[in-house]
């Protein structure tokens, strides 16, 4: 299991920006790689994308039931002495995944 929430969204996001780009170069065929290539590699991408999805899963139902640390202070000097350590209470998982 990665180590934190964030770090598995992190993946998720660039998993989402390879497979759009290599949707671009398959449709635009401007590739060194051939079709067959590239298809190939957007079908692995598309495994790894569920991987981290079911990652995702796994690791929200680990922590309802209060098995994983979801806040964790972080040492980060460069903030204001007021905000350092300060996770703002959300309503819904989409926002504090926003607040990442």
């Amino acid at each position: 299991m990665a180590e934190t929430l964030g770090s598995l969204v992190d993946k998720l996001t660039i998993k989402d920006l390879r497979e759009y780009f290599l949707g671009k170069l398959i449709d635009e065929k401007s590739s060194d790689f051939s079709a067959k290539e590239l298809k190939n590699k957007l079908t692995l991408l598309r495994e790894q994308k569920r991987s981290i999805k079911n990652e995702i899963d796994n690791f929200l139902l680990t922590a309802i039931k209060s098995k994983v640390i979801l806040k964790d202070e972080k040492l980060k000097l460069y903030n204001a002495r007021k905000n350092i350590g300060r996770i703002p209470q959300t309503a819904f998982l989409g926002e504090a995944i926003s607040g990442l």
